[in-house]
């Protein structure tokens, strides 16, 4: 993120734009693995701005292009005002600290940390943050990995081809090597979706590319798609949780709850 950002100049675009363009790479290109936490989202949304022939901002870009034909009525990028009075607001049991490590700090100061003080002020609400802004529910959500599970398409409408996301299976270059933001493995692969399912992720040992596509956010909400099932599920809390991606073994508070989610599915199939 740029150097001295905080809600306020993060809310302008404009500024954002002009202090990405001066950034330099911390590594040589195909060095090494890098997550970008934040500022993805400037990048991604500025290609999109400056390729598209109406010159769209990415928030109408989504929404004409995504929400709109998978019938996404609750995906809001920035939300309406209209709609404040019905957003959860997020708990933690925690506060982001400064990380002394330079190069994580910079990925994601604490000024503008996606916890509970900058992502409860309405000011972060109306503006257009798509590396962490998007708020939605989860039908809404599940929605979008109901069109990766069924490889493109939700209820006969195509957004993307098969061959495009079966291509989000193959894991990025040294992926099994620690990640230099999470000192871990990040197990992502090159369409930008985490692996090998929801807080269970990893990538197959027999050298076969994982069949679940699923993105955490922060604090542990997340979403996931089976291309073998056909099963999308979305779980969103307001209650941030820790996630401790060095520790191999650990369980998350909502695997439980994922668990259960896929014994009725596979219920409700059998039925079927």
């Amino acid at each position: 993120m740029p150097v001295g950002v905080t809600p306020e100049l993060m809310y302008d675009w404009d500024w954002m734009i002009s202090r990405i363009e001066q950034h330099r790479p911390w590594f040589p290109a195909g060095s090494t693995n890098a997550y970008h936490v934040l500022v993805w989202g400037w990048l991604i949304g500025e290609v999109i701005r400056r390729a598209d022939p109406e010159g769209r901002s990415v928030a109408q870009f989504v929404a004409d292009e995504v929400c709109a034909p998978l019938g996404i009525a609750d995906f809001h990028l920035p939300l309406p005002k209209q709609h404040a009075p019905r957003v959860t607001v997020l708990k933690a049991d925690w506060q982001p600290v400064t990380d002394p490590d330079h190069l994580r700090d910079a990925a994601q100061p604490v000024a503008v940390a996606a916890a509970p003080e900058v992502h409860n002020r309405e000011d972060t609400w109306f503006a257009c943050l798509p590396g962490a802004g998007a708020i939605a529910n989860a039908e809404s959500v599940a929605r979008l990995f109901a069109m990766l599970a069924q490889r493109g398409t939700f209820r006969g409408v195509r957004l993307l081809s098969s061959e495009r996301v079966e291509s989000f299976r193959i894991p990025r270059d040294d992926t099994r090597a620690d990640d230099m933001i999470f000192e871990a493995p990040a197990w992502i692969g090159q369409g930008g979706y985490w692996l090998g399912g929801d807080l269970r992720r990893r990538i197959p040992d027999d050298g076969s590319h994982p069949v679940v596509l699923n993105q955490p956010g922060a604090g542990g909400s997340t979403g996931w798609a089976e291309l073998d099932t056909g099963l999308a599920v979305s779980i969103c809390h307001n209650r941030q949780f820790v996630v401790d991606r060095k520790d191999p073994n650990f369980v998350a508070r909502i695997t439980p709850i994922a668990d259960a989610v896929r014994e009725v599915a596979r219920e409700r199939g059998a039925r079927g």
